[in-house]
């Protein structure tokens, strides 16, 4: 874990980038075809990340866990429906933008079971791709890092910053775990170093450090 966290001290960024001074919790699913070969993504029609293809998901609302909130958030955008069983936890991001303060968290879940048809939404246009055609030149850039670890059954934890563009990636922390990550519920190693991650990168709101790692000691002192 030290060496994680040295890795992101190391890095060398010639802007600071601001304090994050909240985390804000989102979703994110992804479908792959029971036999594998294909994933289902989705057109984003407007609102933040127009133009892109991603997975289905949004903003886990009040009062409301992830898990609840990427069922709820899968089923308005492409009507299909999922049951808690059906998908698993395969990831979570955490993203940053270097002119915001404010940190997204992202709790990434697969499956390949569900009920119904997809159907295209105000938000959403579905479309089925195969793997080996996945539109990554049309995708939020970190997709490339992460992406293929998941689709090949891995569990990532990780950190991206990306420039005030919202295209480059100023710099990103990611990991594999051997340990599935824990649900909603759940609790387990591999979740105990993925918090230290996390802490790592935001308990040093309101400090005079960057969480980009410029100016951080090595190693960060993690809670």
């Amino acid at each position: 874990l030290q060496a994680v966290i040295a890795s992101i001290a190391k890095s060398a960024l010639s802007a600071h980038c601001p304090q994050p001074h909240y985390v804000r919790e989102y979703t994110l699913v992804l479908l792959r075809s029971q036999c594998g070969s294909q994933i289902l993504l989705g057109y984003k029609k407007r609102g933040f990340g127009q133009g892109k293809w991603n997975g289905f998901g949004g903003k886990v609302e009040v009062g409301e866990t992830p898990l609840a909130a990427a069922i709820r958030e899968l089923h308005e955008e492409s009507s299909l429906e999922v049951r808690p069983a059906d998908i698993r936890l395969a990831g979570r991001m955490l993203f940053q933008f270097a002119d915001e303060t404010r940190v997204f968290r992202v709790h990434i879940y697969t499956g390949s079971r569900w009920t119904g048809q997809p159907v295209e939404s105000d938000e959403m246009r579905p479309r089925w791709f195969n793997l080996a055609d996945i539109p990554f030149d049309n995708m939020w850039p970190d997709d490339a890092y992460w992406l293929p670890k998941v689709l090949a059954g891995q569990s990532v934890i990780g950190y991206f910053l990306y420039a005030a563009d919202k295209v480059t990636v100023l710099h990103h922390c990611l990991r594999n775990l051997v340990e599935p990550l824990r649900g909603d519920e759940e609790s387990n190693e591999a979740a105990d170093d993925e918090d230290e991650i996390e802490a790592a990168i935001v308990s040093n709101i309101g400090q005079p450090v960057c969480v980009c790692g410029a100016n951080l000691p090595t190693p960060l002192p993690v809670s």
